[in-house]
């Protein structure tokens, strides 16, 4: 196996692995692209009567690019490349002979202005050309994308717009060998000259401008670097499986012998040749969406599968530990501001004294409780008396719980909550501090935007939240337990702006 078909099955085995992973979730509908293809190799094999040494060149290219994505997967690209070639093809020991009519009187033979046909060899001892193409290219392609890998395959048509050569002739020669018409074959061939070839080099001469058919592949990796931007590395192949028919200009010799005879009659040769082509290389691009991603949060509805999450899976508990990280990152921000409002909170010092006389008359309710009259009234009343009869204290304690609401902003877990709910998160807390029976649980809520896996993470990161505020005021954390209901219990109508605000929120029971 040659080279470049090595380069091209390695190509292809890199874009089929690559297609094997895990598919993206979201993919822009459309994409347009600006891609630097280069730098490449490449060559166009010479398929004419000579045996020539192709040299594989280099290529240069930029183009731009349209995709249209079908869905996650599948697309169509297409766009614009322009390429620059060059490459070298040398041929060793040139040798060719032709034919030529010219005047009888020029060669010295008799015949006035009567013609005749001479047979003439040129030579040289090699023949080092440099070739220049400019190629506009109109590629169209499938597109494959998985996860951030991607393969391009298709054709494209490529068209040379401009074809230049340099040549470099060494020890250039050509001399007469034979006058068929006469019958008469040199023993010794007159040496002649082509002019303008005499210096050893031609410059600039034009080429014929193929036109390709091209079987085209790229493959690479894609970079995010926005939220619809992707930054992509590759590799990319393009090959002629069918070679181009080219016709060279026709070439006019002007000959002259090397010391008696001036020849002006040109002589002419036609040469039809056929040239392949092939180029790999690797490119750079950059890739941008032009419709937005899919959002999923509380202010841009996402219809709902209609799937009921009834178990946390490994992927849900994942995503609630990253939710608990952030809170508690967020709550050590709410500490400090809460450390700033303590000096503003003196106006609901009263309000703390008389939580604290509260709960100095549970303390003496249950000491009561344990200092029964007799045995008899210890078993048969004191029992039915906690159990059906709530203290003032305990019913102080309900209140309380009753008041607290926390309300939050949407996509957010950071709590909103206003003076008589601090007042009686205070009350809660102290009590709980000193009675380690008292147990709650702390309750998130959201509102109906978003898939209904969100919600339930959103809600519980919530939780998580207001627990942290209850621990940092005292409470025992072993005693404070968290749940989530997402969007399963709405206070309010989640059809107005105002309602799915209220159905933002955090509630606290006992246990």
């Amino acid at each position: 196996m040659t080279n470049t078909k090595k380069i091209l099955v390695s190509l292809l085995a890199l874009a089929v692995c690559g297609n094997l992973l895990q598919a993206q979730d979201v993919t822009p509908r459309h994409e347009v692209s600006a891609t630097f293809q280069g730098i490449g190799i490449g060559s166009m094999p010479f398929k004419g009567g000579q045996s020539w040494n192709d040299q594989p060149g280099l290529s240069l290219g930029f183009g731009v690019g349209y995709t249209y994505w079908f869905n996650t997967h599948f697309g169509i690209r297409s766009g614009l490349r322009m390429n620059r070639f060059s490459f070298n093809q040398k041929i060793s020991n040139y040798d060719m002979s032709f034919s030529s009519s010219l005047p009888m009187s020029s060669l010295g033979l008799p015949g006035g202005t009567g013609m005749t046909t001479v047979k003439m060899n040129a030579k040289a001892s090699s023949i080092q050309e440099e070739q220049q193409y400019t190629f506009i290219e109109l590629p169209l392609m499938l597109a494959m994308r998985c996860h951030q890998w991607y393969l391009n395959l298709g054709i494209s048509l490529a068209k040379a717009v401009s074809a230049t050569a340099d040549y470099s002739y060494n020890d250039p020669s050509c001399a007469i060998t034979e006058l068929p018409d006469l019958g008469v074959t040199l023993t010794t061939p007159v040496p002649m000259t082509l002019n303008g070839e005499k210096e050893g080099n031609m410059k600039n001469r034009d080429m014929p401008k193929p036109f390709y058919c091209l079987i085209a592949a790229e493959a690479g990796y894609n970079i995010p670097v926005g939220e619809t931007t992707n930054l992509s590395v590759g590799l990319f192949g393009r090959l002629a499986p069918v070679a181009s028919k080219t016709k060279n200009d026709v070439e006019a010799y002007s000959i002259q012998t090397d010391a008696t005879f001036q020849v002006a009659q040109p002589t002419t040769t036609t040469l039809v040749e056929k040239k392949g082509y092939y180029e790999v290389g690797v490119s750079l691009g950059v890739n941008f969406g032009i419709t937005n991603r899919k959002k999923q949060s509380d202010e841009q509805p996402i219809l709902n599968s209609g799937n009921q999450h009834a178990d946390a899976t490994a992927t849900e508990l994942a995503a609630a530990k990253a939710a608990r990280e952030e809170a508690e990152s967020e709550l050590a921000a709410a500490k400090a501001a809460r450390e700033k409002a303590e000096s503003e909170l003196a106006a609901l010092e009263a309000a703390r004294k008389k939580a604290e006389a509260d709960m100095d008359a549970y303390r003496k309710s249950v000491a009561e409780q344990d200092a029964p009259k007799n045995e008899d009234m210890n078993a048969k009343q004191i029992a039915p008396k906690q159990e059906n009869t709530p203290t003032r204290t305990q019913s102080a304690v309900e209140d309380c719980i009753g008041k607290i609401l926390f309300n939050f902003d949407y996509n957010k877990s950071m709590p909103n909550y206003n003076d008589e709910t601090e007042v009686c998160l205070r009350t809660l807390c102290g009590a709980m501090q000193k009675d380690q029976n008292l147990k709650v649980v702390v309750i998130g809520h959201t509102d109906n935007v978003g898939t209904k896996r969100n919600n339930i993470a959103i809600g519980l990161k919530r939780a998580y939240a207001v627990k942290k505020l209850m621990v940092d005021l005292g409470a025992p954390a072993e005693n404070i337990d968290v749940a989530t209901r997402g969007e399963d219990e709405p206070k309010e109508s989640n059809m107005t702006k105002e309602g799915r605000a209220l159905n933002r929120r955090a509630t606290v029971k006992l246990r």
